[in-house]
């Protein structure tokens, strides 16, 4: 049976662990809302579609807000029952700092497993969906951007003119007598006809291919009047440059699986520079969790040690050792690209940091 003082610390961290997670969630996806905005503004996206990529974007963002909302949580609760003087009621007591935060540290360790259930079920499928449903976005965007007889803007330098939709096709949409106005190129004019047309997606790498059969390209210089060239062609391949959100490198490591991690460390075809970035994703999925029982354990200390119970005192404070324990993990993983650490070092670094200011500020307080 839970004792009385447990249940009095947990009541007292419950509200603002779930206050400040949502808080963190929601200025974290105010980051991403004026991406998701332009979409609808400027792209034309639908605002269910909108809301289905803020649905996507939750599992990551839960797996870094938890240990946010532990810290937070832990300077709340600790500094009211400090600045009302609980914690002194509780030494008279007889009672041990340890046996005061241990409701706390039971609840980080829980935590630290929630988030490590995320990083390991949820967030990597949860980051290929969105992936997979930003590229679906663009690729209706770039057929639904072409109307018949109508001049319309597929890029920011390319216009294009369509007589007629010929068919669609699996993934590609066909059209008839196609005229392309090009000035990608230091402004320069380039006009392509073509009998046929089509757009593909390749899911691979997000890259949207207009590809042009039977026409010729017009290249208008601009350095003298008759500067002109013809190029007649049978098939003709144009990427067209147009992410909604950035759709990622070749190498996505945040969309791997523990197995899949596991394949290229042991692939003989992965690089050196390519393993030493698996090694520290592999690596932040064990450190990261990790943080939330390190939150918990100093957050507990200061909030001991504090004697404020406000809401903007406790945020401050956290949102400072959050940028100290993230410029320490960049530096490392800077550190550990360029071959100056070894990957574990470098992401597990800002922990053991943490845990030494942990211990110094425990056996100054039970001193």
């Amino acid at each position: 049976m839970i004792k009385i003082l447990d249940r009095y610390i947990i009541r007292e961290f419950i509200p603002p662990f779930f206050g400040g997670l949502c808080l963190f969630v929601f200025v974290l996806l105010m980051d991403k809302a004026l991406k998701l905005t332009e979409l609808v503004f400027m792209k034309g996206v639908g605002i269910n579609e909108v809301g289905e990529l803020f649905f996507f974007l939750i599992p990551p963002l839960l797996s870094f807000t938890i240990p946010m909302a532990v810290l937070f949580a832990a300077l709340m609760a600790f500094g009211r029952l400090a600045s009302d003087n609980e914690v002194s009621a509780f030494w008279s007591c007889g009672l041990h700092p340890v046996r005061i935060i241990a409701p706390v540290l039971g609840f980080g360790i829980l935590a630290a497993f929630a988030c490590f259930w995320l990083e390991v079920s949820i967030k990597p499928s949860a980051n290929k969906d969105f992936r997979s449903f930003v590229l679906s976005l663009q690729q209706k965007k770039a057929f639904l951007a072409l109307n018949e007889q109508e001049f319309q803007e597929l890029d920011r330098d390319i216009a294009v003119y369509v007589q007629g939709i010929k068919k669609i096709q699996g993934e590609e949409m066909g059209y008839n007598g196609v005229l392309i106005a090009d000035q990608r190129v230091d402004g320069q004019a380039r006009v392509i006809i073509a009998e046929e047309g089509a757009i593909s997606l390749n899911k691979s790498d997000g890259k949207l291919t207009l590809s042009l059969i039977d026409g010729s390209v017009h290249d208008m210089g601009q350095k003298a009047a008759n500067d002109y060239r013809l190029v007649n062609f049978g098939h003709y391949d144009m990427a067209l440059a147009m992410p909604l959100i950035d759709s990622g490198g070749k190498l996505r490591r945040k969309e791997l699986s523990f197995h899949e991690l596991s394949a290229l460390l042991k692939s003989d075809s992965t690089d050196i520079n390519q393993k030493t970035e698996l090694r520290l994703e592999w690596h932040r999925r064990f450190a990261f969790p990790a943080a939330c029982f390190v939150f918990a354990f100093i957050g507990s200390l200061i909030g001991m040690m504090s004697k404020w119970s406000g809401k903007g005192s406790s945020f401050a404070i956290s949102i400072v050792l959050i940028l100290i324990y993230y410029i320490i993990m960049i530096l490392g993983i800077r550190l550990s690209m360029a071959g100056y650490m070894v990957p574990w070092i470098s992401v597990w670094i800002p922990n053991l940091f943490f845990l030494g200011m942990c211990f110094w500020l425990f056996m100054k307080e039970a001193l």
